[in-house]
This record gives structure tokens, sequence and C-alpha cells, in this order.
């Protein structure tokens, strides 16, 4: 099989493909990260492009891409970035789904150096190991102690959350959260909150949480914690569900077996959880070409042996897009009471984590998320995403919020985390936009002009750069070696959706990386009949295909203590 410029698209080497590495005992391990097409050219040979991909960037060169950051960073004064199309619940979604394809252990602080150097902790990928761990008897403390009567373990833990006027969740209260435990509790008979603008806070650093969760990313901010909580209420409904005499009577014989109960209800989430990333996530995001491609052919480059890390042009470039759709504040909830404070700033969001203020938890109520905000439920209409575009919330801009050490004697350079996400691109060496525009012939056919497409987004990205201030020099330098992570941005902006989709290129990436991991594992799970047959018993119908129907599932018929919940 051939790709772009007659490469072909797996190089191998004594046997095996180049970048697969082995452990002590000799034993295959698979890359954290690895390319996305294999052995296409970074660019065109007759097209005397030069960057700095792949090389140490200069002093200058940080500076550009500082400066840059800063510009993307600063307020939209007169800009339409509101997306209409894309409700901002799924921004939350992209990232736990981005936890379930990769897991480094290297601290975000100290991955330093290349990507490559890495590994990933992920076994199986988009099959929600980021939720469910490595099972009961692996991880235990995720899940519920057995009831009486039964030695296994089957649902998944879950905590409260509180009210404002109390230091702890009420015995009994209905309102939950992610599992969080207490520690260092000498309290010496005081309440050690006080209120700090009709909020509790903590005075007593030494009063910490720590969160019980697969994946310790899953509780980097408010939204996403809960995005957590929502599947872990889905698979305990459906565990729950399987209990049901009519329900069970229904299953195949073998899987009616109690030992049973967790990997049928675990493997029908999961099911599910595919299910919306193909038929929600990715249909929201992707160019509609694109996405149609992929939906009829999967992916270009398929992984018959799924030994191929995440490629570096999408975990450095066309993902972090993320970072645009992100609100500067989020409306949470109606008020759970006459006075609740409801709108979460993004501040507050990142800030209430256990990696962080870890004394302000357990979460209270008015940050719990009513689901009718965050998705389209039938409850009115949810506040949408920002556009995908190069106009990034003022917060991830600031370097008191994501510091570095790129500047003079170590000090931070300005820019925050659009600074980081622009110069760990260029640390990789990525494939330059022609090298990918190359692999859209595919999908747009022979007459598709790879070289034509990128020089117009490039006279945009100029554009862009012009209106924004830099000097002719620096725009011939951006222009002439662009970001990947910012031509993907604006060749979103600029592009026919106006940023309320990627266009082709960063469809392109995204969908070959999501399509080639959800093919890995069909077998397990779509072409699986047996289990198709069980989620069609567990729903009573078949399983939700998209966050709209698992919202009003969730509301319909979950277990009658998650009830009293605002769920939309």
């Amino acid at each position: 099989m051939t790709h772009a410029y007659g490469a072909p698209s797996l190089q191998v080497r004594d046997g095996k493909p180049e970048g697969y590495q082995t452990n002590e005992r000799g034993e295959r391990i698979r890359d954290d990260y690895s390319r996305l097409f294999l052995g296409t050219s970074p660019i065109p040979p007759h097209l005397p492009e030069t960057a700095s991909n792949g090389k140490q960037i200069s002093e200058r060169r940080l500076d550009l891409l500082s400066r840059l950051a800063e510009k993307m960073a600063a307020p939209a004064v007169g800009v339409d970035t509101d997306n209409p199309d894309i409700p901002a619940g799924y921004t939350y979604l992209a990232q736990f789904v981005a936890h379930d394809l990769t897991f480094n252990l290297t601290p975000f602080d100290e991955a330093k150096g290349p990507a490559r150097s890495r590994r990933n902790a992920r076994q199986g990928r988009l099959v929600l190991q980021t939720l469910y761990g490595g099972g009961p008897t692996v991880n235990p403390y995720l899940y519920n102690t057995p009831e009486v009567g039964r030695s296994d373990r089957g649902t998944l833990r879950l905590g409260q959350v509180r009210q404002r006027t109390s230091a702890f969740p009420q015995a009994g209260d209905q309102w939950i959260d992610v599992p969080r435990v207490r520690v260092d509790t000498n309290h010496n008979g005081t309440c050690p909150y006080s209120l700090d603008g009709n909020v509790q806070r903590s005075s007593l650093i030494g009063n910490r949480h720590e969160t019980l969760t697969a994946d310790s990313r899953n509780d980097d901010n408010v939204i996403v914690s809960q995005i957590t909580v929502l599947f872990s209420i889905l698979h305990n409904a459906i565990y729950n569900r399987l209990d049901e005499p009519s329900v069970r009577a229904a299953l195949l014989p073998h899987f009616q077996e109690d030992r049973m109960q967790f990997r049928v209800a675990r493997d029908v989430v999961t099911l599910t959880y595919r299910r919306i990333i193909a038929n929600d996530l990715l249909k929201r995001l992707l160019d509609p070409e694109v996405y149609a491609y992929f939906v009829q052919h999967g992916p270009m480059e398929p992984d018959p042996t799924s030994d191929r890390g995440i490629p570096l042009e999408f975990s450095h470039a066309a993902y972090r897009v993320g970072h645009a759709m992100i609100r500067p504040f989020y409306e949470m909830n109606d008020g759970v009471d006459a006075d609740a404070r409801n709108l979460l700033t993004l501040y507050d969001s990142l800030a209430l984590g256990s990696q962080r203020l870890s004394q302000d938890l357990p979460l209270v109520k008015d940050w719990y998320a009513q689901w009718s905000k965050f998705f389209e439920t039938a409850n009115g209409t949810p506040q949408p995403s920002r556009r995908i575009g190069p106009h990034i919330v003022s917060l991830l801009g600031k370097t008191y919020q994501f510091p570095n050490e790129d500047g003079p004697d170590g000090a931070s350079l300005p820019g925050g985390l659009v600074y980081r996400d622009l110069v760990r691109a260029e640390e990789e060496g990525l494939l330059t936009p022609y090298a990918l525009a190359g692999h859209l012939s595919a999908i747009k056919g022979a007459k598709f002009d790879a070289e034509a497409y990128v020089k117009d987004i490039r006279e945009k990205l100029v554009g862009w750069l012009s209106a924004s201030g830099f000097a002719p020099e620096d725009i011939m330098e951006l222009a002439g070696a662009p970001p990947l992570t910012l031509f993907i941005l604006i060749e979103a902006w600029s592009g026919p959706a106006e940023g309320r989709k990627l266009g082709p290129i960063g469809s392109l990436v995204l969908g070959e990386v999501f399509f080639r991991n959800l093919g890995e594992s069909e077998d397990v799970y779509e072409k699986d009949h047996h289990l198709q047959q069980a989620a069609t018993t567990a729903f009573g119908g078949a399983a939700p295909s998209s966050m709209t129907e698992l919202i009003k599932l969730i509301a319909d018929w979950s277990p009658l203590e998650y009830r009293p919940l605002p769920i939309v």
C-alpha cells in the first residue's frame, strides 16, 4: 500500500516495523508516540521549505512563538467565538476520551525531551481503561465492596458533594461526585472552613482529599470529573439491571452467570461509549467529507498488530486544538438553592481538583453539572463551546497558571499553555501541512491540488498575522514554517464552517487516529454479536449512540437512588 509521493505506508527493518522497541526480556513494548503516516516525507522534495521542526529551537524562534501565544490568548474583541454546533460538554468529553487513548507516567512539568522517550501505560485504547482501570481484581479500590452473600465487586465507587455551609457531605445525600478519601483530618474539634464569597474555602491546608480514579487526570477539572461520574452512573445502572430477573433471563446462557455480570456490564458500557465517539463526537468535530470517508473506508493505514503509538501529529498538534474550544466560564446549573453561585470560572474549574486545591474538596453543590447546560436535551439550549480557531481563552495564555523554563536563566516566557502547545509540536518534527495535505487526495480525488490548498490556508494565516500586528519578517517566518497547531486552527477558522468544525487536514489527523484505534478492537465490541444482543437486552433496545440519548436514558430509568439528581 502506498500513499502520497510514492512512499511506502510502513517501513520494516529486521522483520518488524521501525519504531518498535523491546524491554529487558526481549518483549515488544508499545511506543507512546509514533508517526501518523509511516514513510511519508515531511514535505514534497521539490518544495524548499525551511523549519525548525525536529531541531533545537533557537532563542529567536522561542521568543516568536511566545509572542504568537500572547496574541492567540488576547481577548477576541469584536469576534464571534460561540460555536452553536458543538455544545460545551463535548470539549470535556473529548478530554475524557483523550485520557483513554494514552497515559504516560511522566509528570506534565517533567516531560522534557523527545516524546518518543516516554512509554504508554494504556494497554488498550478507547476501551474505557480510563474509567475501569484493570478491573475489580487489579484495582479493587475503584469498586464498591460486595454485598452480603456475594464475593465479587461489580459497581464503581461514587462520592458525594457538599453544601456550601458544610465542611463535609451529609450522610445519605444523593448528590454525587467522583469518590474522594479524606486524609490528614486532625481538626481538633473545630470547623476548618470559612466563607469566602459564599463558597466554603478551607483554611486548613492539611485537610486534603485524595481521589479514587483509574486515571488521576479525570479529576483535572470540575467538568471532566463529572463526565467520569456520568459514565460511572451508566455502568452501575447497567450492572444493576443485569440483576433484574427478566433482563438476566433474556441474556445468552453463559452471560447469566454471576461471575460474568461485571464483564457484561463493562462491555455494554464500553460499546455505548465507542458508539458515541464514532457517531456523535467525531461527527460534530470532523469535516463532513472526511468523516464520511472514514465511516465508509476506515483508516488509511490500519495497524493489524495494534502496536503503533499515538501519532505525534495528533497528540502534539491536531488534538491540542481542543484548547480553543474552552470557555472562560460555565453556567453549571439552574441553582441548587435561592442564592447559589452557578457560574464556574475556568480558573476555579482547573483549581478544584485533587492535584491542586484538594483542601477545597469535596465539591460544593453549586458546581454540580446539570447536563442540559452542556449537551442537547429537551430542556432548553446548552451553552456552546468556542469556535475552533486562533482565539484561545485568556487564562490558558497565563504563565502563572502554566509556567515554562524557556526564558533567560530559566525564567518563564509569556504564553502559558498556548506557548507550550506550540513549542512541543516543533520539538518533535511533525509532518508539515504539505505532507498531510497530500493524503487528502484519497478522500477528495486525484484532481485535488494539495499545494494550492495549503497555499490558500497560508495566505489566510498571513492575513491573520498581519491583522494581529506582527512585523513583516515575523509573518514571513511563521507563514513559511507554520506551527502545525496554528495551521489547523486557521484552517478551521477560515474554512466554510467558520470554526464550527475542523478543516480537512485537522479532520484527517483526528479521523485516522480515532478510526484506527476503534478498528483495533472492533472484533471485541462492534462485531461481537453476543455482546450486541446483551446490549440490546440491557437497554431494552439499541444502545445510545449520542450524548443526548445517553443522558435522556439515564434520566428516565437509572436506579431510584439517582433520580433526584438534576441530570437534565
